[in-house]
């Protein structure tokens, strides 16, 4: 139904009209009718008209002028001038208004009709316009999302992707001169429902935006890897706006009622100038994140050796611990953790207790900076000394190199059998990467880069093909309609499922059914 306005200072002018588009259509509601031009800016202010028709001369404002003024609160108004005036000087402002539809008086009631007609289809058309654009926007914000978390993991995990960083950069308008990494961690006395944390994760990330240049990347557990990025016009240090931009989004996070009992907490990196400092600037605000003593909002990397006691922990072989974990060197890691358990025994003078206490939160920093989590919970409460406290952290940090050595191709091989297989079994559900690496208790991030690695091929690219094989066997083999045969391979949407089988066979399913009825008819 649309909503009509009649504009004119005849009574029976009016009342002509109303009579004929009531008669004519029936899909209009003709809300009012204004005798000038105040009128009609009072009733389209009241009523919010979808189209006005509109006499030009009037006393006082004219509908020239009228229109001027109704177009600044209702710009998605139509207007269709119904004038005695067969004047260009007329027709030419009422083009610059953007007004198209001028009829002369008198009219006769076809042409009524074929003009309301018009209006009626440029409505239409522009509604259509906004839902796609809506769409556009949609999707826009969606991809922008998706190639900023893209950013974030391959900077932090090393990935090797089809866009490389530079070409992110390009895609999201990055211009990087400076930046550094901050770790929030997030705590809570009891473990968040996944629903709950998703609702938490979004409130983050949007007030970051909101108030700050960065890149937020994917929750990981309890923590949330996030790029401050300097700001030419801002004159406040790049430290104390990374500093100010954590304040703000607590203070605004801690006057949400849900959020009462969930801890706040950031480690941050140095400030670096190119992208290969800013994953130095990651590791850095991860071991940062570590210092539950501090009292503030923010911890960072730079402060912790100006406090003496922080002096005699080996912060910066922490660093180093996690460079040789993430680039694989599991030899050179397990040389410098034994290092650390070395420089830690003798700054906790072989307190067992303290001893536990911070190889437990070294386990956890270990597994948070290389997404390797460990399927056994880990504990050292049965320990009672030293030697056995050694034992069982090492014990279990081996079965951490274990899952990161990628030389073991036996290993891997292991991996992407039980992948493959999963994926063969689950194909014709709603299956996603986080799904399988769940299922082989691997990251997503590392189980992405292990299975490229080692099949060339992507996840999705894998289960689409697999998808598409199971469809041309079901439509050689069944009696299934294309869209059951959608259904069975795992997609919900016909329409996609045909560009997609298109893709890959150069045939839609149609066409290849009927490709095998031939072929089936007259063999060779």
């Amino acid at each position: 139904m649309y909503k009509l306005l009649i504009v004119d200072d005849e009574d029976l002018e009016r009342q002509s009209l109303r009579t004929m588009l009531m008669r004519m259509f029936h899909e209009i509601e003709v809300v009012g009718e204004a005798r000038n031009g105040r009128e009609a800016i009072e009733l389209a202010d009241r009523y919010h008209p979808d189209i006005i028709t509109m006499d030009i001369k009037m006393p006082g404002l004219n509908g020239l002028e009228t229109i001027e003024e109704i177009k600044l609160n209702h710009p998605a108004a139509s207007f269709v001038i119904l004038s005695a005036f067969d004047s260009f000087q007329y027709a030419q402002k009422a083009m610059k208004l953007n007004v198209n539809h001028y009829l002369l008086k008198p009219y006769n009631r076809n042409e009524l009709k074929e003009t309301i007609h018009e209006v009626f289809n440029q409505k239409q058309k522009e509604k259509i316009d906004r839902i796609e654009k809506l769409k556009i926007k949609n999707r826009v914000g969606h991809v922008s999302s998706l190639a900023e978390t893209e950013w974030v993991s391959t900077l932090i995990h090393n990935q090797t992707q089809d866009l490389s960083l530079e070409d992110l950069n390009q895609l999201m308008d990055i211009d990087f001169d400076s930046g550094m990494a901050l770790v929030l961690s997030v705590k809570k006395e009891k473990s968040f429902q996944e629903e709950e944390k998703q609702t938490l994760y979004r409130s983050i990330k949007n007030s970051m935006k909101k108030q700050g240049h960065c890149l937020v990347g994917s929750m990981i557990n309890d923590y949330i890897p996030t790029f401050v990025l300097a700001e030419p016009e801002k004159t406040v240090s790049l430290r104390n706006y990374a500093a100010l931009l954590v304040k703000n989004v607590l203070s605004t996070l801690a006057n949400v009622r849900e959020w009462k009992d969930v801890q706040f907490f950031a480690g941050a990196g140095s400030v670096s100038h190119s992208l290969e400092e800013l994953k130095k600037s990651y590791n850095e605000a991860l071991v940062a994140s570590r210092d539950k003593e501090y009292k503030g909002a923010v911890r960072f990397y730079d402060d912790l050796h100006l406090n003496p006691e922080h002096q005699l922990l080996p912060y910066e072989k922490e660093k180093w611990l996690l460079q040789a974990l993430q680039i694989g060197d599991t030899i050179h890691a397990e040389k410098i953790l034994e290092d650390i358990f070395t420089d830690v025994v003798m700054a906790y003078h072989s307190r067992v207790d303290r001893l536990k206490r911070y190889l437990t939160e070294l386990f956890a920093f270990i597994t948070r900076g290389t997404e390797i989590y460990h399927s056994a919970n880990f504990t050292l409460d049965d320990a009672t000394t030293v030697e056995q406290v050694k034992e069982r952290f090492f014990s279990d940090f081996k079965m951490v190199l274990k899952k990161l050595d990628y030389s073991s191709m036996d290993n891997n091989d292991g991996i992407l059998k039980r992948a493959k297989s999963f994926i063969y079994q689950h194909y014709a559900d709603d299956l996603s990467l986080e799904d399988v690496a769940e299922k082989i208790n691997l990251s997503p991030a590392y189980f992405s880069k292990l299975f490229k690695e080692q099949t060339g091929i992507n996840f999705i690219d894998y289960l689409t093909e697999i998808r598409v094989e199971k469809a041309k066997e079901l439509i050689i083999t069944s009696s299934l309609s294309l869209k059951e045969i959608c259904y069975e391979v795992g997609y919900r949407d016909p329409n996609y499922f045909s560009r997609v089988f298109k893709k890959y066979e150069s045939l839609s399913p149609t066409q290849f059914r009927k490709e095998k009825v031939k072929d089936k008819n007259n063999p060779s």
